[in-house]
């Protein structure tokens, strides 16, 4: 299955090294191949010291669960996604939030599925038609089913 990651996820991820999330991202067994923007990085360093103080791990230690999730998802630069899937992106966006725009665009550009844990957007998607969006919950549902 392809999957885009949404921030909120690999955030998440980063905050429980041992929950769940992580465990989605880091096992091979679950045969996902997992793709997000590069806008992402920019997202790491800019909330990187609440991620520290939140997730309660020492610096080196963050910095190696994140090196083991870095490898596990293929980065892609947002600047080969075709101007009509941006302006498709930002069409389903424009009233959720903008910022997910770049994770939309990649994710139509892949034909994938976006992995969101944010209500709001998941539920705003949806409700434009969008159904190439999921949530944990059913994520896990799937995985477990295969």
């Amino acid at each position: 299955m392809e999957i885009v990651i949404d921030s909120n996820i690999l955030f998440s991820a980063l905050l429980k090294a041992d929950g769940r999330l992580a465990e989605i991202i880091l096992n091979p067994a679950f045969q996902l191949t997992n793709h997000t923007c590069y806008f992402l990085y920019i997202e790491i360093f800019k909330y990187k010291e609440r991620i520290l103080k939140f997730s309660k791990l020492e610096e080196a230690d963050l910095l190696e669960v994140l090196y083991r999730m870095v490898k596990r998802i293929n980065f892609i630069n947002e600047d080969s996604i075709d101007a009509q899937v941006w302006q498709q992106a930002r069409q389903l966006t424009d009233s959720i939030d903008t910022k997910d725009t770049p994770f939309v665009a990649l994710t139509l550009s892949l034909n994938a599925t976006l992995w969101t844990g944010d209500r709001k957007l998941l539920e705003g998607l949806q409700a434009k038609g969008f159904t190439d969006v999921i949530d944990t919950v059913t994520l896990v549902s799937r995985l477990k089913a295969n």
